[in-house]
């Protein structure tokens, strides 16, 4: 009966191992012989190995995809949301001030002159996909809904809707 010697890192003796007990990972094709007693693990990886990856990423995907999707969703409408309620709270100081401030629509880029003298009506940009629970002025959106309009009356009072 032959024994192997197996080295450890610092190079002392840590034992012998039978070659016997070694033939079950030679025949999984892990490791192979390049030669005398040594060992050495074979190139690549085994199909099982490509198989569990593939299938780790398709199961990480499917649960991440979706999330993914509605964060972004809900970013464009919070950024369309707060840019148009941007506007609308300049034109409400321009009406309780009395002063004459001109305002770019959102949606569109028509300007509007917010002077005090009559309600104002302000769109926000469209945005795509699920964005529920989106709040504009304490009004939460549903799912149907893709745009904001917010109305500041000539008391700079702001009001808030959403649309689908």
């Amino acid at each position: 009966m032959s024994l192997l010697h197996v080295p450890d890192p610092g190079h002392q003796s840590v034992g012998i191992i039978p070659p016997g007990a070694l033939r079950p990972l030679l025949r999984r094709g892990g490791f192979q012989r390049t030669g005398g007693l040594s060992l050495t693990r074979s190139p690549g990886f085994s199909l099982l190995e490509l198989m569990i990856v593939a299938s780790i990423v398709g199961i990480l995907t499917a649960v991440v995809l979706p999330q993914y999707r509605r964060s972004r969703a809900v970013a464009e409408a919070s950024s369309s949301i707060h840019e148009t309620v941007s506007f609308g709270k300049h034109c409400a100081v321009a009406h309780k001030s009395g002063l004459s401030v001109m305002v770019a629509q959102p949606s569109g880029g028509a300007t509007q002159f917010c002077n005090g003298r009559s309600t104002r009506q302000f769109d926000s940009r469209r945005w795509s996909g699920d964005a529920t629970g989106v709040f504009c002025l304490g009004l939460s959106a549903a799912q149907s809904h893709r745009q904001a309009r917010l109305r500041v009356t000539v008391t700079g009072q702001i009001t808030c809707t959403f649309l689908p």
